[in-house]
């Protein structure tokens, strides 16, 4: 087992990616300290590095080049299946696997997919206990040529807390340190638990990922989570989703109110629904389906429109825009609150059928409590005869019938009892919110035109861009606009010591900034 010593608690100080054989031009000074940048593995040599940088007199377009530019990376590196040691910053000690397909080239970026596991709310797996997990992606990963990262997650480090999100993320920078990880093709996958923590991610930090799997989870889940949920982040990264029909913990028939709500949403969700239980049966027929977006998807790191909401600047980020500090300042956008929804009860009928009743229609065998049929009154050896005026002779016409129904909606029930009619009104469930949220929510909305930001911010007091010469001439004026009020017109100056601290966070070829530029959104 290799041991590698991660302490995720300064992860974003200390994780900075490596190059390789990297020289600047001139004197040999700028070079020496950014190979002790490239080289530095804790928050002090991080510091003294870039302070060497800056003082050696190295250019911000030169030092941008090599960062883009990438390293060499060995050719000598293990493949196959390792095992690494992480240190998480609560001091647990916490495994996690690493597969290289043999025909891995060092010198071609590869895609890296992360499979996390179920059951994660227990005391955590053994290597020996999750081991043979690692065959559900192994043979699509030697075929395919792309790496994978099999984490160990446990009831201290759920995939949808703090602690959770930064050993993934710790773990991902080892595997960009090591091996040549294509940066817009990481994916993060996971079954049941893992499906759910996918969901997270891609609600409070979708940054360093091009898309999400949820394979049989559950995006309630995530309300669990040490943040709360805004349904609008979805918006940010496509997700592909599979769930069970006759899944007794998620069943799709649950999710699909929830899953159609995201698409109306506009959320770009592809879901699949197969015959299985809640287990690793239905993978052989959902394979092909998972690698297809795997193969399909890229990230656009610098995308032109970019929305995201929260009500903690400690997730307050998605890819070039951050949001540093939430409050009303009295200069609001007018945005709509989004959230989703599931009904407040059953949303069956709830009567079982006895006897079917011919033409007459059918009779009731029992009644399940807090339903549409037992709020009704309706007992055990009534004959049920139309809802709203259908017809009901079998469990398919029941079934047609709730179809058509809507939250809230009043049901007039006929049936006849001891041989005499009677008429019952029934309520179909309402909806309740699925997410917890608060009232002083933080929203933004970038749009770019050229080097025009239009922006739209509800209860934001402050926001940053990460400017890239890559999406914005930046010897050109830039024009930002807030709330429709010109916050900025002019030339950004372009900042050495900025662009290596957020290369030192990022750890990341496609998102190196030259410019931050800090926005104090004015009162009205």
């Amino acid at each position: 087992m290799r041991r590698c010593v991660l302490i995720c608690g300064i992860l974003l100080a200390t994780l900075l990616f490596l190059h390789g054989g990297v020289a600047l031009v001139g004197d040999p000074a700028p070079e020496d300290a950014l190979e002790r940048f490239f080289a530095a593995e804790g928050e002090q040599q991080v510091l003294a590095a870039i302070d060497a940088i800056v003082a050696s007199g190295a250019t911000v377009e030169e030092v941008a080049s090599r960062l883009r530019e990438g390293r060499s990376y060995a050719a000598e590196l293990p493949r196959g299946w390792q095992v690494y040691e992480l240190v998480s910053s609560d001091g647990v000690t916490r495994p996690f696997h690493l597969f290289v397909p043999e025909d891995y080239d060092p010198a071609e970026r590869v895609p890296l997919l992360f499979d996390l596991h179920g059951a994660v709310m227990g005391p955590g797996f053994t290597v020996a206990e999750l081991a043979p997990r690692r065959a559900l992606w192994e043979t699509a990963a030697s075929a395919a040529g792309f790496l994978v990262i099999m984490p160990h997650g446990d009831e201290q480090a759920p995939w949808w807390s703090e602690l959770g999100r930064g050993n993934l993320l710790a773990e991902l920078a080892l595997a960009k340190r090591l091996y040549n990880v294509d940066e817009d093709r990481v994916f993060l996958s996971g079954f049941s638990d893992g499906g759910s923590g996918a969901f997270w991610m891609a609600l409070h930090d979708p940054t360093p990922w091009a898309g999400f799997i949820s394979l049989y989870g559950n995006p309630t889940v995530a309300a669990y989570g040490d943040y709360r949920c805004y349904p609008r982040n979805l918006l940010n990264r496509p997700i592909r989703a599979a769930n069970g029909a006759y899944d007794a913990i998620y069943p799709a028939s649950e999710l699909r109110l929830i899953y159609d709500q995201m698409l109306l949403l506009g959320v770009g969700l592809e879901w699949s629904v197969y015959g299985t239980g809640h287990d690793l049966s239905f993978f052989a027929d959902e394979e092909a389906q998972s690698e297809a977006f795997i193969e399909r998807v890229v990230r656009r790191p610098l995308f032109e429109r970019v929305i995201w909401e929260t009500d903690d600047s400690a997730v307050g980020r998605c890819d070039w825009v951050r949001i540093d500090r939430v409050a009303d300042v009295g200069n609001n956008a007018p945005f709509d609150n989004v959230n989703l929804w599931y009904p407040s009860g059953s949303g069956d009928f709830g009567a079982a059928i006895g006897a079917q009743g011919g033409e007459e229609g059918f009779r009731v065998a029992g009644v399940v409590p807090g339903t549409v049929a037992h709020l009704a009154g309706i007992r055990s050896g009534d004959l049920i005869v139309s809802i709203d005026g259908r017809t009901v002779r079998s469990s398919f016409d029941l079934q047609a019938v709730m179809a058509t129904t809507q939250p809230g909606q009043l049901l007039s029930i006929e049936i006849r009892r001891d041989g005499a009619p009677l008429t019952l009104s029934g309520t179909v469930p309402g909806l309740d919110p699925i997410y917890t949220q608060r009232d002083l929510v933080g929203t933004i909305d970038v749009a770019v035109d050229g080097n025009r930001i239009d922006v739209a911010v509800r209860n934001v007091a402050a926001y940053t861009l990460f400017l890239s010469s890559e999406m914005f001439e930046l010897e050109r004026p830039l024009v930002v606009t807030t709330n429709g009020a010109v916050t900025f017109d002019g030339v950004v100056e372009t900042d050495l010591r900025f662009m290596l601290e957020r290369a030192a966070v990022d750890n990341d070829r496609s998102t190196v900034y030259e410019a931050g530029l800090q926005i104090l959104v004015p009162p009205m």
